[in-house]
């Protein structure tokens, strides 16, 4: 794979943004576990109609990461 777009809406782009992690549901794991370290990202935002990037991904993938981090994220506002 060459590179991905990661879907959100306006709330979840500005998530992204503020934690540096792209997520998505579990259903798509399968797609997810082909991204590694480098590879180009992109945010298309489907409320704005809006792409945006090109992003890297710092690392391979990795699950549950924004449970953790949402925590934290959550607990700070």
């Amino acid at each position: 794979m060459a590179g991905a777009i990661f879907m959100s809406n306006t709330a979840t782009r500005e998530l992204c943004f503020r934690t540096n992690i792209f997520g998505l549901p579990i259903e798509y794991q399968p797609f997810a576990e082909n991204i590694r370290e480098g590879m180009p990202l992109f945010l298309f935002d489907h409320n704005e109609r809006k792409l945006y990037g090109v992003f890297e991904a710092a690392s391979d993938v990795a699950f549950h990461l924004l449970d953790i981090k949402l925590r934290i994220q959550l607990e700070e506002t």
